[in-house]
């Protein structure tokens, strides 16, 4: 992985570690489309492996419509207040089918036990490819935010 920092330099382990902690510690996270924002219910994102890949459940919905249409996605991993770490990101969606489909599932209920539920309303599973995160960190004087992108 690279990394591009704003003003100060901030490490990429540094960045990184605030990226996986953020994910590790949010069960949603809202997925942007083009055209509606839907909310996601965070499957596996294997933030301890990787934290460019991300699964999840979204509701059959606009929003998976849109990303059908253009799988072109914004992301924001936010626990709702501005002094808490947050995270946006670009990704690339696809809905996944079959023995994926079931994995992402399996996985959420091992993940957030109270997800059981949920898995019985229509939805899709999604897997969403990170290009590059912004973690925004105001505590840590982070503002702007730090960019961390996949390796090239």
């Amino acid at each position: 992985m690279s990394t591009t920092t704003e003003a100060s330099q901030v490490s990429e382990t540094a960045i990184e570690q605030v990226v996986i902690d953020r994910l590790a510690s949010s069960h949603s996270f809202t997925v942007g489309t083009s055209g509606r924002r839907g909310r996601g219910l965070r499957g596996r994102s294997s933030s301890s492996r990787d934290p460019f890949t991300l699964e999840l459940v979204l509701e059959k919905s606009g929003t998976v419509r849109n990303i059908t249409a253009s799988p072109q996605v914004a992301v924001l991993v936010a626990a709702g207040t501005p002094f808490e770490p947050f995270l946006q990101a670009q990704a690339v969606a696809e809905i996944v089918t079959g023995d994926a489909d079931a994995a992402v599932r399996a996985a959420l209920v091992a993940e957030v036990l109270e997800a059981a539920a949920f898995l019985q309303a229509p939805i899709h599973a999604v897997r969403l490819r990170v290009s590059s995160w912004r973690a925004t960190d105001v505590q840590n004087g982070w503002l702007p935010g730090k960019l961390l992108t996949r390796g090239r």
